[in-house]
């Protein structure tokens, strides 16, 4: 077998299904080797394990926001209570996997592969050394002034700007699930709300995949900020979540025919598949309905009703939504 590199979204505590993964590569340890891309610890059900499982392993990981809120308990820097998960893991922790913790890099080159393994994500622009610890940990989004937010809807999402000449392997984003940019792969796959494992094996570039075992923490309602309501001239595509078995989740925000803003989350009634087949175009071909790229089933504005195709008489689910006082349209997910 020859030598491979494979690395591995967030883990949060996921240990049995690190495990199952693992043996389903067929990993053997000492010939291949093993990253991940931060978040070992948090939210699952053994974080502990985890690290203990890469540090007796000699395997490699690059520190994630999970890892470091650890950490700041551990010096006492932490304004608040851990969570429940969290502080299980820091009472399971010993001296060694602390000490294994804290000395984790921020990143970690891959020349052979022309490679970048971070948590969260880089500034494009902005050299390696010089990224902020913050963007490094929690990045999501690319605001229009060029600056790093945490908020998957507050700007586009960082990697599709990045220019290389490196790609980037990255996690965090489990909302936005398994990217594929040119020049940048994110492969957080939410496992630990029920989702997947997933790992990114090199240099075949394979993308491997483990169902969790169980659901070991709810996704919390958010609020999410759209655009402003006379900015909404198309159908809007906002990333809201996951269903329960760990698919992202896609709400559509537009205008109704009396120009109210209405959302409905982007799955068919009849079938349970993206109400646009992943064509990314929502509308009917007069533009003056709502239509499943599927079926071509056809919806109402207004109200999301199926007034043709298989699931005739049904309704999308609609989502929540309000305008505030300064004209942006917010829905509740």
């Amino acid at each position: 077998m020859s030598t491979r590199t494979i690395i591995v979204s967030d883990v949060h505590g996921c240990l049995d299904e690190l495990e199952a993964l693992l043996d389903d590569l067929r990993f053997v340890a000492g010939q291949d080797r093993l990253i991940t891309v931060g978040d070992l610890v948090g939210k699952g059900p053994n974080g502990a394990g985890v690290v203990r499982f890469f540090r007796e392993g000699g395997h490699e990981a690059v520190l994630g926001n999970h890892d470091e809120k650890l950490l700041k308990f551990k010096r006492g820097a932490l304004r608040k209570p851990l969570a429940e998960a969290h502080q299980a893991h820091a009472d399971a922790m010993s001296d060694a996997d602390w000490e294994w913790l804290a000395a984790l890099p921020l990143w970690l080159r891959l020349p052979e592969y022309e490679a970048i393994v971070v948590h969260a994500g880089l500034v494009p622009g902005v050299p390696l050394e010089r990224q902020r610890q913050k963007d490094l940990l929690n990045i999501r989004t690319l605001r229009a002034n060029g600056t790093g937010s945490s908020r998957p809807d507050d700007g586009v999402p960082w990697a599709s700007l990045w220019q290389g000449p490196e790609r980037v392997i990255f996690g965090h984003d489990a909302v936005r699930g398994l990217q594929k940019w040119p020049h940048a792969i994110g492969l957080d796959t939410g496992c630990c709300y029920g989702g997947r494992l997933s790992a990114l094996v090199l240099p075949s570039d394979r993308v491997a995949r483990q169902r969790a075992f169980s659901v070991y923490v709810a996704v919390p309602l958010r609020p999410i900020k759209v655009c402003q309501v006379s900015e909404l001239d198309d159908v809007r595509a906002v990333a809201a979540g996951r269903f329960k078995d760990g698919r992202p989740r896609e709400v559509i925000v537009l205008k109704d025919e009396g120009g109210q803003p209405r959302a409905y989350v982007n799955r068919c009634e009849h079938l349970p598949v993206p109400l646009d087949g992943g064509s990314r175009r929502f509308l009917s071909p007069d533009g003056a309905h709502l239509a499943c790229g599927t079926h071509g089933a056809l919806f109402r504005f207004d109200d999301g009703f199926c007034t043709e195709g298989p699931c005739r008489g049904l309704s999308l689910e609609k989502v929540p939504l309000t305008v505030n006082k300064h004209g942006w349209v917010i829905i509740d997910c």
